[in-house]
């Protein structure tokens, strides 16, 4: 033990001090260590520090006897070597605080989850309402599309209408008055019937067969440049009376242009 360690254990008021009497015959031919190992052993009822537990110190004193030997005995319990326990220490130390780094980042980046995930959430929540109002906001258009384009074609569709009917009063006036003008005194127009648009079924009745026929004559001569055929009827003869019935199918091609 070196002497600094001796004198610490002197010193330590903790330490149980002794003076013990030891027969010189005991302690004879005892190196310090076997001699501090037996007199550990000597103090251990008094100090109540087990031997094997022992850190102990000693210096002999003067004695007249010369059959004893005398010792003063310092002893306290032995304390563990603190270098290895105190880096250990250290070390667990650091690995604690590490273990806290760890664990206050590792919140730190939960707390950053949640709040991302939170924002995320909110984000997915905005944007499933806006793309709710999206697709209203597009039935809307569609609708004001299609509602616009009806009208549309509905405004169309009158006026081609009027178009239409003005064309087909214009081509019946036509009609009307190319029929005056070929009737002559010697035929007389007993019917006209539309059966449909831009045609005209013509009953008449004239004196003679050659009067039915100038009179178709004049009429087809008439309406054929203004835009419409002429299909004649077969001529009937009315007994007694000696006059003769015809008739014919005019009918105006709408596509043509009207003359």
């Amino acid at each position: 033990m070196k002497k600094k360690d001796k004198e610490r254990i002197w010193d330590d008021p903790k330490a149980f001090h002794q003076q013990v009497r030891l027969a010189a015959v005991q302690v004879a031919g005892l190196s310090p260590d076997e001699l501090a190992v037996a007199l550990a052993y000597e103090v251990e009822p008094f100090s109540a520090i087990p031997a094997k537990d022992a850190e102990l110190v000693f210096r002999p004193v003067d004695d007249p006897d010369a059959t004893v030997r005398v010792f003063d005995v310092a002893v306290r319990r032995r304390q563990k070597k603190s270098g290895g326990s105190c880096l250990l220490n250290i070390v667990l130390g650091l690995v604690g605080l590490v273990a806290i780094a760890l664990l206050v980042l590792a919140w730190r980046d939960y707390e950053r989850i949640k709040a991302e995930e939170a924002r995320l959430a909110a984000e997915t929540t905005r944007r499933s309402a806006f793309a709710g109002e999206l697709a209203a906001l597009q039935k809307t258009v569609d609708k004001n599309r299609n509602d616009t384009k009806a009208h549309r074609d509905n405004r169309v569709g009158i006026t081609r209408g009027r178009q239409n009917t003005e064309v087909l009063r214009d081509v019946y006036k036509t009609l009307l008055a190319t029929i005056s003008d070929a009737f002559g005194d010697d035929a007389v127009l007993k019917q006209i019937k539309c059966p449909k648009p831009y045609s005209a079924e013509i009953t008449a009745m004239s004196l003679n067969t050659k009067a039915a026929s100038a009179t178709l004559v004049r009429l087809s001569s008439a309406l054929v440049p203004k835009g419409w055929t002429i299909e004649p009827g077969p001529l009937t003869s009315n007994g007694s009376g000696g006059t003769v019935g015809f008739s014919c199918t005019v009918t105006f091609d709408e596509r043509g242009e009207f003359k």
